[in-house]
């Protein structure tokens, strides 16, 4: 062993060894759950090739659209048709839907399969005691736990998370109205995002298990919790948080003929990006719309409604006639990483906290 350690520090490559207990417990935690990890990686695994064969398919298109030209005017030509069809009309567009699907029931099965039922069977089996008299402790047997298979689940979502945003990205240069990045269907499932919302309802899972210490109840409580918190992340946080901050402009283009519902209060929800069917600055995110009189100040739904149906279809001049305006609040292009910055971290924060109650409770509690 001596010899060894002398060789390796002549040829300058000293490496120090794992702690033999964080192998050991990799081991022991392999042992115990290598059912659920063997049938969870290989629904997983098949997530991924799907996605990377369905990516392959679209990258090759995209590359033949450009190699043809098929992108600037000579589009729908003979050549160009059965290159674009696709995009317009087929497979790609229920493509970026199902993916975003299965993308959020990922964090759902990791939680429900892998976190409930991690320490809540050790809690029915009675095997706890015999695991809290081992030389390594229940707390760091809790933290090694928690953290061995947390780091997994954060790379396995992660490169799920770099899958999705890569095989939609053909999509998203060609239309903004399937493969939207600003969309929270595609927002949340990026490297980051995914990752932390895997994390996330993976700390539900293993919270409700040792609060309940019942394998069908923590299953039960964590499918609800989990899809109630990625239910509340895509209908209502998202639109609130990438809200925050906005900036103000004119668009009388858009307000002359807009192509969505408006609120009872007046708003119209534009929720697009900016592209070549829809005006403003380039790569913005559209949040919200409103028409505002000549005093300035934000015109009622029935008197909106009325000017539309006198002028809508008009050239936009109608407003300035009026000495009315319509004002967009948008949010920057370059804002798109300080807003996933900010979600990838808050549920990250959240993730930690219910993982450090996790150990705390295993620490304080009786088996």
């Amino acid at each position: 062993m001596t010899m060894l350690a002398a060789r390796a520090r002549k040829r300058g490559r000293w490496r120090r060894p794992l702690p033999e207990s964080l192998t050991s417990m990799a081991w022991v935690l392999w042992r115990q759950h290598r059912a659920a990890l063997i049938w969870l990686g290989a629904l997983l695994l098949a997530l991924g090739t799907a996605m990377l064969i369905a990516g392959i398919r679209l990258h090759r298109l995209y590359t033949a659209e450009i190699q043809h030209g098929c992108l600037g005017s000579s589009a729908w030509s003979t050549v160009c048709r059965p290159l674009q069809t696709p995009f317009a009309t087929g497979w790609p567009l229920s493509y970026s839907n199902t993916v975003v699907l299965a993308m959020q029931a990922v964090p759902v099965i990791i939680g429900v399969f892998l976190g409930a039922p991690l320490l809540a069977r050790e809690y029915t089996a009675g095997t706890a005691r015999f695991t809290w008299t081992q030389g390594i402790g229940r707390t760091r047997w809790a933290m090694l736990t928690l953290g061995l298979l947390g780091a997994a689940v954060g790379a396995v979502a992660c490169l799920l998370g770099l899958l999705t945003q890569w095989s939609v990205q053909p999509i998203a240069a060609q239309t903004t109205r399937y493969a939207d990045r600003w969309e929270p269907g595609l927002f949340d499932n990026t490297a980051l995002t995914a990752a932390t919302a895997a994390l996330l309802a993976f700390a539900i899972g293993v919270l409700a298990g040792v609060l309940i210490r019942r394998v069908v109840a923590a299953m039960a409580v964590t499918a609800v919790c989990a899809i109630t918190v990625a239910a509340l992340t895509y209908n209502r946080l998202h639109y609130w948080l990438v809200g925050h901050g906005a900036r103000l402009a004119r668009d009388l283009a858009f307000g002359a003929y807009p192509n969505v519902t408006m609120q009872s209060s007046g708003v119209i929800n534009i929720h697009e990006t900016v592209g070549p069917s829809v005006p403003g600055p380039a790569g913005a995110w559209l949040d919200q719309g409103w028409y505002a009189g000549a005093n300035g100040h934000r015109l009622s739904e029935d008197t909106a409604n009325r000017l539309l149906d006198k002028y809508m279809g008009t050239s936009p001049a109608w407003l300035t006639r009026l000495h009315d305006t319509f004002w967009i609040s948008y949010q920057p292009g370059g804002r798109y990483w300080i807003f996933q910055s900010i979600l990838g971290g808050g549920t990250l924060l959240v993730a930690l906290l219910l993982g450090a109650a996790t150990v705390a409770l295993v620490r304080y509690w009786r088996a």
